[in-house]
């Protein structure tokens, strides 16, 4: 059944007016969750008074808010005022796009060129395929983010981030054991296999 009996629908939407009520809209008829994905427009959650009261009004009505950003140098202090808005905030690095979605609705803002401003185009569906779809989306970069606490600290502390990657290509492989060795003072190697290295 649709949200409010409303038929459904997939839509490309123009102009600030109709992309920020749609926005409204989208916020307003969230009851279980909204799940955000954004790139660079994170101070836009912050800077737009409408879109920050919204999505306290959800919160407040029952919605959990899950965020998801790449948090760097220059966006952590909105990312550290975001932390207290949303129930949940998670870092990926790299993350491009922008999208929410709630239980039944798709909100895709299309990114502008220009940084800092709202976008003029949305692409809003409320077909279930599709949002079903981006939900699943949402839930494997959900589940491949760190915690923002994590992330922060990282940025704070200037501590290197601690990554494992798993190199399946000999020359990478052998690559990485030169570059350790040329960077380290001390290197250790244990293997099983009788692993022999030239430099």
């Amino acid at each position: 059944m649709r949200l409010n009996g409303l038929a459904e629908r997939t839509e490309v939407l123009h102009g600030t007016k109709d992309v920020l009520d749609a926005q409204m809209r989208f916020f307003y008829n969230a009851r279980g969750r909204i799940d955000t994905c954004m790139d660079y427009t994170v101070h836009l959650a912050i800077g737009i008074e409408h879109i920050k009261k919204a999505f306290l009004d959800a919160k407040s009505k029952g919605a959990r808010l899950r965020c998801l950003t790449e948090i760097t140098i220059d966006n952590i202090s909105y990312c550290k005022k975001l932390r207290k808005i949303v129930d949940e905030l998670r870092h990926l690095e790299g993350m491009k796009g922008n999208f929410m979605i709630s239980e039944s609705e798709y909100l895709a803002p299309v990114r502008l060129e220009e940084e800092g401003k709202m976008a003029l185009q949305l692409i809003y569906s409320n077909v279930d395929q599709i949002v079903e779809q981006h939900q699943y989306m949402f839930e494997t970069l959900w589940n491949k983010a760190i915690p923002s606490e994590q992330r922060i600290r990282e940025i704070d502390e200037g501590v290197q981030p601690v990554r494992t990657r798993i190199l399946e290509d000999q020359d990478q492989i052998f690559n990485e054991i030169r570059r350790l060795n040329y960077s380290s003072t001390r290197l250790s190697v244990c293997s099983a296999n009788g692993l022999q290295l030239s430099f």
